[in-house]
């Protein structure tokens, strides 16, 4: 099943959006001079994306216990078309789409990094290229084993060529991060 396909089919569709304007209203009530009305409150627009993050993830484990499937898609490429269809308010920012429903597989594990290239004691310490190089190899064996990209998006690629084509530097990219840098500052989230 492709991704257009998990989202016509789920039962519920949630919009994860990180939200300021709750609380710049609260201190607008409060009558305080506060950070939000210069757009300086960096640490509170991290924080909101964050906790953003935290609820969503709450609703993927709560999902998962009652015997649902869920899919995070990306919206940040459509935030701004998302933004206007919800009629969300200055303060708010569309992160992703979340979609729970009935699985209709239950696919295996997908690669991650090991433990020890994620979690650092005491210091961070630098992932060699070895270490790198280790896991995308890991990554494509797995991926190809379950037919994951032909299964997923329909075409036949690497894990490596998938990150390449996710981040590459083109002149549409660049008109696309422009206007998505314009649109967050537009709702109060420029940092």
């Amino acid at each position: 099943m492709h991704a257009e396909e998990a989202v016509l089919d789920a039962s519920i569709w949630v919009v994860i959006c990180a939200d300021l304007n709750r609380l710049e209203k609260t201190l607008d009530i409060l009558g305080h001079d506060h950070a939000l009305k210069r757009n300086s409150f960096t640490a509170g627009k991290v924080l909101s994306i964050f906790d953003a993050a935290l609820a969503a993830e709450n609703m993927v484990l709560t999902a998962e216990s009652l015997g649902l499937g869920s899919v995070f898609l990306s919206i940040v490429e459509e935030a701004s078309e998302v933004s206007r269809i919800l009629r969300l308010p200055r303060g708010v920012l569309p992160i992703a789409l979340l979609c729970i429903g009935e699985p209709d597989e239950r696919p295996p594990r997908r690669p991650r990094l090991p433990l020890e290239v994620v979690l650092h004691t005491d210091e961070y310490r630098e992932t060699s290229k070895e270490e790198l190089f280790s896991y995308l190899k890991r990554a494509d064996e797995t991926l190809k084993l379950e037919n994951y990209y032909v299964k997923y998006t329909g075409r036949q690629y690497s894990h490596a060529m998938d990150l390449k084509l996710k981040t590459e530097h083109s002149r549409e990219r660049g008109k696309w991060n422009s206007a998505l840098t314009k649109f967050i500052r537009r709702v109060g989230f420029g940092i």
